[in-house]
């Protein structure tokens, strides 16, 4: 029984020992790890509970649904992807790759909980630990600046839960790990305070970590860096540190620079020996660089109003409005970038203190040692690091350039735009490190407001524990209030593909599907075809074509011969169409199922119907239309094959589906409405030529047929003006009904 009893001591006393590295014991470190996980779990909608069949993600999200679905389809533990035919069947595409170097951090992890638990609960577990790292990475960074446990508290709380992070969740999961960050800026901060050769590869080492997190964080961290330097360097000089002791600590930063440049050294050889791929493919996936630069930038507003989804204003209009403002300009996954008031409140609380303290320092002539008196000595030091590195990230997050006082003056974005650095685009997402900057800084400031209380020097020391934990727990209830938003969005529910989806995984003598309707660019109703894959398994067609250009023109459902003749030569085994009035029988496939899947967006019945196809049915005509520059497609319209002219002058070309044949420049008879819904002119002419050889001329009022004969494979051009020299708005001019059929002799 002694025995026993001594054992528990020791426990007892393991757990609750003060360990100088956490500041705190592991027992400490247990229950807030309890305390920010439970947070977790409500924020993610208790999916947990559910874990392998329900997330707390978008299925069509790139970085959430598409790393579950590479674990779903790419069994085993290889790291690095290359192709598979399983989507876009039978030609396959490029799966991972170089890209998927810069996720190495969270994408061996998530290959490897996959495989025990399946990429569903992988997926959800990974969610859980991007959310608790990054309260728990903070929480220990205020507790060894401060020793103070409630301000740690409400740090980590703030910086792991704010609207950013929880609608990140829906499609960028690695934005969830802004633990790197914390680890970056705490390791500057050790090494800046008491520089080492093991706090120079230290620091180095979490640099370098955060560039196989994701591809952005290489240029985030690099701003960040730059910015601590700034930042210490401006406390070295205002602390009156001596020229010898700044010298050192410069040093130990090339040490760390060594250290980044020895861990990115695998990035460094892989965009020498293919970064023409892997922008070619940035680049074939993505419209207008320059455009989607001054698209995804940062505006004001975005720091200051909440995100659409609050509970309490998501029905006021003027609210909405705002937001509507906002989502011209980006969307709702790049522009939340609320900080709430109770941070920005502190935020300027703090910033007071410290000018007025740094005001008050250089007047009396502090030396660097007497700043430890007046316990601000760290305050200071991130102050200083917040007043230079906020400033060089925001100039990233907003437009390429401002106008002030009629001059202008460009920012990074324009360098970016100007030298075709096509890697990044989305300057928004420095809103990773800004938000550890924010919400440390806002942190100590409180941790200040505090210390230098009077009334609080007054209490003894038990009460005023009381009332510091009162006032956090005050605060966070405001914070929670400010940014409560997507807490209630509802996660998504695998067993929403019960049912049909599940029948077709059973079969066997399935081997190939089809999902309807095709079209191109993808949408949610596409992603959702390869969500649905995780649950069913079989190959899947669900491109029109298998390079890396996009088909502006879309082969829609089984109304469109075109669409049959396609699947039909790839050999589908089944098609699974969306119908709106039952399943209507056909004559080249056999109904197998029939599932009623409630109502759609369009609140409409919907059902999905699975058909086993007659292998013995075939089609010749092969013809596709890609539209080029000139024409502004609208996807999922009435009519499908409307296109609309966004200038004067477009480009088409007629190929085969099948590029896996030669290409050659057979014959093909075109046929097109052309018409024009413009009141200012009352005739039009056209040009239609190709190698500069006439095919097609002549005028038409309001609108006229046309047809021709044109090369396969080589583009047309089409040439529209108003015959009466009058302007006629581009978008007015359309094309329907454009039909292309090989010649044969």
């Amino acid at each position: 029984m002694d025995r026993l009893k001594n054992v528990a001591n020791s426990m007892v006393k393991w757990l609750t020992h003060k360990r100088p590295f956490l500041a705190g014991s592991y027992l400490e470190y247990l229950l807030i790890f309890i305390i920010f996980l439970s947070a977790t779990i409500i924020y993610t909608d208790f999916v947990v509970f559910d874990i392998t069949s329900r997330v707390f993600t978008s299925y069509e999200g790139d970085g959430t649904g598409g790393l579950m679905w590479y674990n779903a389809m790419q069994p085993g533990l290889s790291v690095f992807l290359s192709h598979s035919d399983v989507v876009n069947y039978p030609y396959g595409e490029a799966i991972g790759g170089a890209g998927l170097a810069t996720y190495m951090a969270v994408w061996i992890p998530l290959r490897v909980i996959s495989h025990v638990v399946g990429p569903i609960a992988g997926i959800n577990i990974l969610m859980l630990i991007a959310f608790c790292s990054a309260a728990i990475s903070m929480y220990w960074l205020v507790k060894r600046l401060t020793k103070n446990v409630p301000v740690s508290l409400f740090a980590g709380y703030t910086s792991a839960f704010l609207p950013y992070a929880i609608i990140k969740s829906m499609n960028h999961i690695t934005y969830l790990f802004s633990v790197v960050f914390v680890f970056v800026v705490a390791a500057f901060i050790g090494l800046w305070k008491k520089p080492s050769w093991s706090r120079s590869i230290i620091l180095g080492l979490a640099i370098g970590l955060s560039f196989y997190v994701d591809g952005y964080y290489i240029l985030l961290s690099a701003v960040l860096v730059a910015g601590l330097a700034l930042g210490g360097l401006l406390w070295s000089v205002l602390t009156r540190m001596s020229f010898g002791k700044i010298i050192l600590r410069v040093k130990h930063l090339f040490y760390a620079a060594f250290i980044v440049l020895v861990v990115a050294s695998p990035l460094a050889f892989m965009q020498l020996s293919q970064g023409g791929e892997i922008k070619e493919s940035l680049e074939g996936r993505r419209s207008d660089f320059a455009h989607e630069i001054k698209l995804y930038r940062s505006h004001v507003v975005d720091f200051i109003i909440p995100p659409y989804m609050h509970p309490v204003l998501e029905d006021v209009p003027i609210f909405q409005q705002i937001n509507d403002f906002k989502n011209e300009r980006s969307n709702r996954g790049e522009n939340t970038n609320y900080l709430s008031f109770t941070v920005l409140v502190l935020i300027a609380i703090g910033g007071t203190l410290l000018f007025i303290w740094l005001i008050k320092g250089l007047k009396r002539k502090f030396k660097y040692d007497e700043f430890d008196a007046y316990n601000i000595k760290n305050f200071m030091l991130v102050g200083c690091i917040v007043v230079t590195t906020l400033p060089l990230i925001l100039s990233f997050m907003f437009s390429p350039e401002i106008i002030v006082a009629g001059v202008r003056i460009p920012l990074p974005g324009e360098l970016f735009i100007t030298h075709d650095i096509t890697l990044w685009r989305v300057m928004s997402r420095f809103f990773v490190p800004l938000q550890v900057l924010a919400t440390l800084f806002a942190a100590l400031s409180l941790w200040v407001i505090f210390s230098s209380s009077q009334l609080l020097r007054k209490q003894t020391s038990r009460r005023r524990t009381i009332i510091e934990w009162i006032i956090v727990v005050l605060l966070l209830i405001v914070f929670v209030a400010e940014t409560a938003t997507t807490v209630h969005r509802p996660s998504f529910d695998f067993d929403r593909y019960q049912g049909v989806y599940e029948w077709l995984g059973k079969q066997n003598n399935i081997e190939t599907l089809a999902e309807l309707p095709l079209v191109d660019p993808l949408d949610n109703k596409t992603a959702s075809y390869v969500t649905a894959q995780v649950v069913h398994g079989k190959n899947l067609i669900n491109y029109k074509e298998y390079t890396g250009a996009r088909l502006t023109n879309v082969l829609g459902g089984i109304e469109n011969p075109e669409t049959v003749q396609f699947i039909l030569e790839r050999q589908a085994d089944a098609v699974m169409t969306r119908q709106t009035e039952g399943c209507k029988p056909l004559e080249w496939a056999n109904l197998a199922y029939k599932h009623y899947n409630g109502m759609d967006s369009e609140k409409r019945k919907k059902y999905l119907c699975l058909y086993w196809i007659n292998n013995d049915v075939t089609h010749t005509d092969d013809i596709y239309i890609e539209y080029g520059e000139g024409f502004q497609y609208r996807p999922n319209m009435d009519n499908q094959d409307e296109v609309i002219f966004e200038n004067y002058t477009g480009e088409l070309n007629f190929m085969k589906a099948d590029y896996s044949t030669e290409e050659n420049n057979s014959l093909v008879g075109v046929a097109m409405n052309l018409s024009s819904s413009s009141t200012i002119s009352d005739e039009f002419e056209w040009h239609i030529t190709q190698d500069g050889k006439t095919l097609s001329s002549g005028s038409a009022e309001r609108e006229n047929q046309i047809s021709f004969q044109a090369l396969q494979n080589r583009p047309i051009k089409i040439e529209i003006k108003s015959s009466d020299k009058v302007s006629v708005p581009p978008e007015t001019i359309k094309l329907s009904n454009v039909v292309a059929t090989e010649i044969t002799n």
